[in-house]
């Protein structure tokens, strides 16, 4: 139990510095620059299943620190509502697909489907599909591949998101 808890803490730790790394670029779409907001993440209690019982390791402040990072993503690349917003976007995490192979590493594939909506038109789905890999070099303890491959996986799925966007 106390693995799941160290892993838990390493996700929530990673994760806002992975979605955070960005190209810096400005909102290309003058539609959603400075008009997005974060509405909701939904699923996100049950998306880290370490084994058949599908014990969680979400936990309420990682899925804030999650919010927190995808909204400084959105911040960064100018999408993020300075006022008012005029869309919002929803994240619905759809599945997480784990990968072992214990001497070699963790590939984990996230499929996660934003929505946004707002502004008098129909929600438009951006569905993403994105991998990240942990191995010796990336994480040298084992047991800790999944969280660190989990973490890029999701950041990577946040930028694919923003370049969908432009």
């Amino acid at each position: 139990m106390r693995v799941v808890s160290a892993a838990c803490v390493l996700v929530a730790s990673i994760l806002p510095v992975v979605c955070a790394a960005t190209d810096g670029a400005h909102a290309d779409s003058a539609k959603y620059n400075n008009a997005i907001a974060v509405r909701k993440i939904t699923d996100a209690c049950n998306i880290y299943k370490l084994d058949v019982k599908s014990r969680t390791c979400m936990s309420a402040s990682s899925i804030a620190r999650f919010k927190e990072a995808f909204e400084r993503m959105l911040k960064s690349n100018g999408y993020l509502a300075t006022a008012t917003p005029k869309y919002y976007v929803d994240v619905d995490i759809r599945e997480i697909r784990i990968s072992w192979a214990p001497i070699v590493g963790v590939e984990v594939v996230s499929n996660i489907t934003y929505t946004v909506s707002g502004a008098g038109s129909g929600p438009k789905k951006y569905p993403v599909q994105a991998t990240g890999n942990a191995n010796i070099v990336s994480m040298p303890i084992g047991l800790l591949r999944a969280p660190v491959a989990y973490a890029m996986s999701f950041g990577q799925n946040v930028k694919q998101f923003i370049r969908q966007l432009r």
